[in-house]
């Protein structure tokens, strides 16, 4: 029994694939470092288990996992999805069949496309029925003795994959009967035929990416939207229709604007659907929300707990915003921590440390040319498979949330870890009004949270003298954008040399406030063995840098005039980019008359 582990372990790693050592009484890998590193048959057999796994994602392994358990009639479901299978002419013989420890499934299959595991079906109450286990995922191979011949598989064909996900689908009872209505209609109607049908033109035609469309009626534009082929959902550009613009608008939206000015419930009627439906939210193919008790998230903060990937500057899943004035060297430092992170590399082991493992960084930049990006790096940053600078084609609408649609169709390939996009203003260019950027925001994170990505965001400050106090009012477009980030710093100009530089850290959620105003961060900026990088030195008091000693009188009165009205002192250290209990003494100093 043994030797058939070693045998069937040994021939796993020959195919390319990745076996893992599982603890015994649970389903938890014993290796650190598990997703990204390539462990040997000795490393795995060191283990005193008789558990093992298999990481999904290599030589484009993948696997549906169907968690029955979570059915109201577990065994009914799994027999049923099996027998949809069958009937729909699905090829077995392809894949492997693997019963769970919990009486559900594994089917494990390769696919051509690549993909991240993505939970298809739940139960009403939230719980997941079927999901996918794709890169960045592992399954216990419970029935060890059937993947002997895994490297036998071959990539099943799309005609295939999609019949194994459209069945899963069909066992998602979070979609209602009515929504149920709107999917049938996205799934059966071309957005493209749609608006045809109501004046529309077709323009042009990119082959494999978009058909350009102009609206009916007088116009001297060109083209008045695009639909995307792979998605089948329009973006208008212009104001002048009934449709939303700067939208992704499913055919759904277009046929209940159009044809029922604006009435769901009229649509839903005339589908099929139900009168007493909640018309209160907008159509969408996904829920809203998932439901956790607090026992699913204790669990979930002991399983995934903090990890540092730029010192407490910037965790693992959140968002940071780096901004700063223009020709500072704030695309410097973006793409230099992206590097790093890349190679799984600190920017300083002591002030900066990185927890992570190699990372996929994925830089979006809207900046420098590829000649300026290349001029800033040397060979130490040459041949990084796990970074990718992204780079804007002539198609793409600069200032417009056409570029969020576009990063989104990027995300969908579920190869990256970090998202780096240099700067906000190639996505909206009113990002300095509060609205705006509050909006751009929020699409932002559910782009973090809908493919579950670390993103940082370079944007740059307001009007302000070079030599003074950096906080939160320097943002553009501050009170929405801080009030939506978890991590915000700054990077300042210092008086005393001109290639010195400082950060500042101004808001965090999950750690303590560590480079505020008497603590900064201090670095010089150079060209060391061809890159352009910064050097973390020192940390240094604001006030020694910025030229002259800072009267802070009127900064201490506002912070004590705010306390005297019963305002927090964590809310007034948000207020101004201050720690709590930085503040807090402020106010203490005040009433003690120091």
């Amino acid at each position: 029994m043994e030797h058939n582990h070693v045998q069937t372990l040994e021939r796993l790693i020959r195919s390319g694939l990745q076996p893992l050592a599982i603890e015994s009484n649970s389903k938890k890998p014993l290796h650190k470092g598990w997703t990204k590193e390539s462990i040997d048959l000795a490393s795995v057999l060191i283990h005193n288990t008789n558990r093992y796994g298999l990481r999904m994602g290599d030589q484009s392994l993948q696997c549906l996992d169907i968690d029955s358990k979570n059915h109201d009639d577990p065994e009914g479901m799994l027999k049923q999805v099996f027998s949809m299978l069958k009937k729909q002419g699905f090829d077995f013989s392809n894949v492997i069949v693997q019963e769970t420890i919990n009486k559900g499934a594994h089917i494990i299959y390769r696919a051509d496309t690549l993909k991240k595991s993505v939970k298809i079906s739940r139960k009403k109450s939230g719980e997941t029925l079927i999901e996918t286990r794709g890169q960045g995922a592992y399954i216990v191979m419970w029935e060890l003795e059937k993947f002997n011949n895994i490297d036998r598989l071959t990539t099943i064909s799309p005609e295939m994959e999609k019949m194994l996900l459209n069945t899963a689908k069909a066992f998602d009872e979070s979609i209602s009967k009515s929504d149920n209505v709107f999917t049938q209609f996205n799934e059966t109607t071309s957005c493209v035929d749609l608006l045809v049908s109501y004046g529309w033109s077709i323009v042009g035609d990119s082959d494999d990416r978009w058909v350009e469309m102009l609206r009916s009626g007088e116009t001297t534009s060109t083209s008045s939207g695009k639909v995307f082929k792979d998605s089948n959902r329009a973006y208008i550009f212009s104001t002048s229709t009934n449709l939303l613009s700067e939208t992704l608008l499913s055919p759904a939206d277009i046929e209940i604007e159009l044809r029922y000015s604006g009435n769901i419930k009229a649509f839903a009627v005339a589908q099929g659907g139900s009168v007493n439906t909640d018309h209160t939210h907008k159509i969408s193919d996904v829920e809203y929300f998932t439901s956790y008790t607090t026992d699913d998230l204790i669990e979930y903060a002991k399983t995934n707990p903090s990890k540092m990937m730029l010192g407490g500057l910037w965790l693992r899943d959140e968002n940071l915003i780096l901004f700063a004035e223009t020709n500072i060297g704030k695309s410097v430092l973006a793409q230099q921590i992206g590097l790093n992170l890349a190679l799984g590399k600190s920017m300083h082991d002591i002030y900066l440390p990185n927890e992570m493992d190699e990372q996929n960084v994925m830089y979006f930049d809207f900046e420098l040319s590829k000649r300026q990006m290349g001029n800033r790096l040397g060979e130490e940053y040459a041949n990084i498979p796990t970074y990718k600078v992204m780079k804007p084609t002539s198609n793409l609408a600069m200032g417009s949330f056409q570029v969020l649609s576009a990063i989104e169709s990027e995300l969908k390939k579920g190869w990256a870890d970090v998202v780096i996009i240099d700067n906000i203003t190639a996505i909206q260019v009113d990002n300095e009004k509060a609205a705006a950027g509050g909006e751009l925001l929020q699409k932002l994170n559910s782009l973090r949270t809908e493919y579950n990505v670390s993103m940082c965001i370079v944007t740059h400050t307001t009007k302000r003298p070079k030599y003074f106090e950096i906080g939160v009012y320097d943002l553009a477009g501050s009170s929405q954008l801080s009030n939506q980030i978890d991590n915000l710093i700054a990077l300042g100009y210092s008086s005393r040399d001109k290639n010195e530089r400082y950060l500042k850290q101004l808001k965090v959620r999950d750690t303590d406030f560590v480079f505020q105003a008497d603590n900064v961060l201090v670095m010089n900026l150079a060209k060391i063995d061809g890159t352009l990088k910064f050097t973390i030195t020192d940390t240094i008091d604001e006030k020694q840098l910025i030229g002259e000693r800072v009267d802070r009188t009127e900064r201490d009165t506002e912070i004590q005039a705010l306390a005297d009205k019963g305002i927090s002192s964590r809310k007034i250290a948000d207020t101004l980019g201050l720690g709590k209990s930085r503040v807090a003494q402020i106010i203490k100093n005040n009433r003690s008359g120091m």
